[in-house]
């Protein structure tokens, strides 16, 4: 979690060496994109020591994806008839797009050349079509709003799922109108007991959002 970096985080801004080699491997076992950005900012670190150990831990995580990325693409061509390995690739280069090791335009690159070869896939593969949507929500808001009616054609049994997705994506646009429209149409099944599709923390604020946008 994103939270758990703040401890380390801390650690980098202090003097001792020894203990920012320590936040650095911590960092590293996190290795969330909040996690990379302190060990990118660690590069400038006045100590000459914390310098070469954050930028060669960056390298080892870089060459890990590198490596993991080359294993999953012989599975995709030791099994061209299985999707799920094709799916699973797609996954992990949009987790090293995402990762922060990249820099923006090969990041962008990478999920784009992705995001292609999602579309692909999307049109036999449910799992594909999910990750195709994540993807685009990194790339564009309205075009991952777009992709909602296929997903809430497809995969019915997820609806609640994706019509929290589109409150989500209509609040980040601006179009409170229709957040609240949506949240009126969605907010029983939302606020319905066993209806859970989040961790409880998530379902406590959605439930508490509905609350607040319909005045109940």
């Amino acid at each position: 979690e994103s939270s758990d970096v703040t401890p380390a985080a801390d650690i980098l801004l202090g003097s001792d060496s020894t203990l920012k080699r320590g936040a650095i491997e911590t960092l590293a076992l996190i290795r969330t994109p909040e996690a990379i950005a302190c060990l990118l900012k660690a590069r400038s670190d006045l100590n000459p020591e914390v310098r070469f150990y954050a930028t060669s831990t960056l390298t080892s995580l870089k060459r890990e994806y590198e490596q993991r990325r080359r294993a999953a693409e012989g599975a995709v061509f030791e099994n061209l008839a299985d999707t799920r390995h094709q799916v699973s690739l797609l996954e992990l280069n949009t987790e090293y797009a995402c990762s922060g090791l990249l820099d923006t335009k090969m990041a962008k690159t990478l999920l784009e050349t992705t995001t292609q070869r999602l579309e692909d896939l999307a049109a036999s593969d449910d799992n594909a079509l999910r990750l195709l949507f994540e993807v685009t929500h990194k790339l564009s808001a309205d075009k991952a709003l777009a992709l909602l009616e296929r997903l809430l054609e497809r995969l019915p049994q997820e609806r609640l799922r994706w019509n929290k997705e589109r409150i989500a994506l209509l609040f980040q646009l601006g179009r409170y109108n229709e957040v609240l429209q949506s949240i009126r149409e969605n907010g029983p099944e939302i606020l319905e007991p066993g209806k859970e599709t989040s961790p409880a923390s998530e379902d406590a604020q959605w439930k508490s959002a509905v609350l607040w946008w319909t005045n109940a």
